[in-house]
């Protein structure tokens, strides 16, 4: 994203080779004064709430909204306990996790959040399964008018694959283009 002061923030999920996603435990957070670099590292940043029951943080989607930042990530603990939550940040430098989190839980590993506004009403797209313990590989919608309070949850696409984890429907992300929307 692109702040204030008109430099990039990227924030994601890091971890050296070998492939380790269940010891990702914080976000990375890197600047740049231009898309094309150079690239600086910055402090490691949310690091997971243990607390909260956290053992991973993954799939940060991050927007603009009435002058502030909002972080929507994975919170993950357990595989069937993975959760969608919400941090807010003024500056992209300091962030808080919301009161309400988590915001919502469903299927094995609901995780991959993004957040796009259509019409009067916000729209957060995940990936999950279609029961805890395993299933059909779904993406799922949730609406919101307020981006903390979500509800009216639909299945907008449902693999033929059936099981756990990530599986085909792994970080959806939808835009608009040409009157149609696209998966």
């Amino acid at each position: 994203v692109r702040g204030e002061d008109r430099s990039w923030h990227l924030f994601g999920i890091t971890q050296q080779n070998p492939f380790r996603p269940f010891e990702e435990v914080f976000l990375t957070h890197v600047t740049a004064p231009d898309l094309m670099g150079p690239w600086t590292r910055q402090p490691h940043m949310m690091h997971i709430d243990a607390a909260a029951g956290e053992t991973v943080i993954w799939a940060p989607h991050v927007i603009r909204h009435d002058g502030r930042w909002w972080m929507f990530y994975c919170g993950g603990g357990e595989a069937a306990r993975f959760r969608i939550c919400l941090a807010t940040s003024d500056d992209l430098w300091t962030w808080t996790r919301s009161d309400a989190n988590p915001l919502l839980q469903d299927g094995y590993e609901a995780r991959d959040p993004m957040v796009l506004r259509v019409g009067d009403r916000w729209v957060l797209y995940y990936t999950a399964t279609s029961a805890p313990e395993g299933g059909r590989h779904t993406v799922a919608a949730v609406t919101s008018p307020d981006l903390v309070a979500w509800g009216d949850k639909r299945v907008v696409f449902e693999s033929e694959r059936e099981g756990k984890g990530g599986g085909p429907t792994e970080s959806p992300f939808v835009v608009a283009r040409d009157g149609r929307y696209l998966l």
